[in-house]
């Protein structure tokens, strides 16, 4: 009777550890599947590049006006949200006290007319002349602005408004 019950207590010592090691085998490979998540995620977002298509804002037209991007990186880039400040208020003072706040979706109350808004936020790969059509800000009044674009992935993208034109300049171009 003692050898059964002997055999049963090592039959069951034996399933424990094969339940402790496929346990221990499922942890793991769930961790190496956030780490891996986490690798490319880190990856697409290094290879989001915008950059500004000059003169950077056009399209004017009452009290909207559009930003003028590019995507020159290897993964598609959303705008989730537009920053404006106003860094010499000499034309208005709108949005010089505090930043403008612009969300895609709803419009909010950014320059106290309770309408900003932005539309066509998502810039695909390889696409330039990208309009950003921003509506509710009249933003060609002399002022000087800072825009900065908030993408999906986390990272900030700034343009400075008027464009100045040395910015538009090859890298290989050196002046003596």
């Amino acid at each position: 009777m003692s050898t059964i019950f002997g055999a049963i207590f090592f039959v069951i010592l034996i399933l424990m550890g094969f339940n402790l090691m496929t346990w221990n085998f499922l942890q793991y490979d769930a961790y190496n599947g956030v780490v891996t998540s986490m690798k490319q995620r880190d990856q697409q977002t290094a290879s989001e590049n915008l950059a500004a298509t000059a003169p950077g804002a056009t399209g004017f037209s009452g009290n909207s006006f559009n930003i003028t991007e590019g995507n020159t990186g290897g993964v598609s880039v959303t705008v989730t949200r537009v920053y404006i400040f106003n860094l010499s208020p000499s034309g208005s003072t709108q949005c010089s006290a505090s930043v403008c706040i612009i969300d895609p979706a709803s419009p909010v109350n950014c320059a106290g007319n309770g309408s900003c808004v932005f539309a066509n936020a998502n810039v695909q790969v390889g696409e330039n002349n990208h309009n950003i059509r921003v509506t509710g800000l009249t933003i060609k009044d002399g002022s000087g602005y800072k825009l900065v674009l908030s993408w999906s992935r986390g990272r900030q993208f700034t343009l400075l408004l008027p464009l100045a034109s040395q910015y538009f300049r090859p890298v290989w171009c050196i002046e003596l």
